[in-house]
């Protein structure tokens, strides 16, 4: 045993003393700020060097889209490893339309527009419209700043069920109306919200950044039902991202249109991985102009991994506490799943946990085009206090079709709701112009 932990010893002290490091990165650049490419290359003067560290920087860089042609290379010295980037930037000008038929039959359109001013800033705008409302967003990055954007307007029916389950609202959200599920007592209520929030984000380093959102929201259900008045309120938080986005489901049903030719018929060289950590408050009362005292800390992490043939494996958790909310932003089950499957209601509660997977499978990739197959499965439990809980669980795959040569991706999601054995099929169809 004592062998076995010197040679340990002896291991970490060979590499810490004759690791090489980076001496010098210098940037060639045409069409982007040369600032802008070293602080996206996650590699740093004076960092050890490594085969997989430079590669996942390179990946970093290509991730942006904003390259018209890119080149890196490193050469070993004396003095220890530089590294020389030469970039050429272009304009990236994506418009999207695209429909989701599960119930509402609903539509959006979206435009992505990146470095159009040669500074490496992008631009992201979207418009949904549906039986029960519409929404839009506006994203804008600049540097390290990015700001959101975000208006919907709701005239929707609040669906009470047996067993304490509720409708969910949304543009693009289903509404199950059998009345068999209803309750006999509480019924329905119609409603009216309307939402707006301006969220600023500061990312301090290429894994770290901190967001603030604050945010308006009103409802007006029927005879002032229910918590009818001001939910506006205050979130922040923190974020860790490693090679991997917020809310990221990889090549799922709202990833497929996005997905280069290049990028995916390139086998990689070795396992990627990404980790998610995020972590955020939320505060409401009089001081935010609230009608209602809201407090709730939420907790989520991701972890991916993607292999060789591209394909991946995604693990994801969250945990959410209400520790004063109206019915309105109580916690919901809908809240802690992953936006993979699809689900007309959902449980709340005070108190909430939750765990997913989902896997990606290629089962084609050529010059034709590819075949995806993404089963998933994800479960939570929520409570409102004391030892019992309420369970919200869901199995179910995406099928998605991209051919090259037609800008026309297509999904289908098929969902079982394990906790009340409905059944959900949903077809999308996107694409650019």
């Amino acid at each position: 045993m004592k062998k076995f932990f010197l040679l340990l010893i002896f291991v970490f002290l060979y590499n810490v003393l004759y690791a090489t490091q980076i001496h010098k990165i210098t940037v060639e650049t045409t069409a982007l700020p040369e600032h802008f490419v070293k602080d996206r290359f996650t590699l740093k003067e004076g960092d050890f060097f490594s085969l997989q560290k430079y590669e996942q920087a390179k990946r970093n860089l290509e991730n942006t889209k904003l390259f018209k042609s890119l080149d890196i290379l490193y050469k070993e010295g004396k003095e220890g490893v530089d590294i020389h980037i030469k970039a050429e930037g272009h304009t990236y000008i994506l418009p999207v339309l695209f429909g989701l038929s599960v119930d509402r039959h609903s539509v959006g359109v979206s435009l992505t527009v990146k470095n159009l001013a040669k500074k490496g800033e992008s631009f992201y705008s979207y418009f949904g419209y549906g039986r029960d409302g519409f929404d839009t967003k506006n994203e804008i990055n600049f540097g390290r700043n990015s700001f959101d954007i975000y208006y919907t307007h709701l005239d929707f029916t609040q669906h009470f069920y047996k067993n304490g389950w509720y409708s969910r609202k949304g543009v693009f959200l289903v509404a199950d109306k059998k009345d068999k599920y209803t309750d006999f007592l509480f019924n329905k209520v119609k409603g009216i919200q309307d939402n707006f929030f301006i969220s600023y984000t500061y990312q301090f380093s290429s894994i770290w950044s901190f967001f603030i959102t604050p945010e308006y929201e009103y409802y007006l259900y029927q005879n002032r039902a229910l918590d009818s008045g001001n939910h506006s309120r205050l979130t922040f938080g923190l974020r860790y991202g490693d090679h991997i986005n917020a809310g990221m489901s990889l090549r799922g049903l709202n990833k497929i249109g996005h997905i280069e030719k290049k990028d995916i018929l390139k086998n990689l060289s070795y396992l990627q991985q990404g980790k998610l950590l995020e972590i955020s408050y939320m505060a409401g009362g009089k001081w935010s102009a609230s009608d209602y005292n809201i407090s709730k800390l939420a907790v989520e992490g991701s972890y991916l991994w993607e292999f060789k043939r591209h394909n991946t494996i995604a693990l994801f958790s969250k945990f959410q506490k209400a520790f004063c909310a109206p019915f309105s932003n109580l916690v919901g089950s809908s809240d802690l799943l992953f936006d993979i499957g699809i689900y007309d209601r959902e449980q709340r509660g005070k108190e909430g946990l939750s765990a997913g997977l989902e896997l990606t499978f290629f089962l084609l990739r050529n010059e034709t085009g590819i075949i995806l197959l993404s089963p998933f499965y994800e479960q939570a439990y929520i409570t409102s206090g004391g030892s019992s809980y309420k369970s919200h669980s869901g199995i179910g795959a995406t099928f998605a079709l991209r051919l090259w040569n037609i800008p026309l991706p297509m999904s289908l999601n098929f969902t079982h709701n394990l906790s009340d054995s409905s059944q959900h099929l949903g077809f999308k169809i996107e694409g650019h112009f």
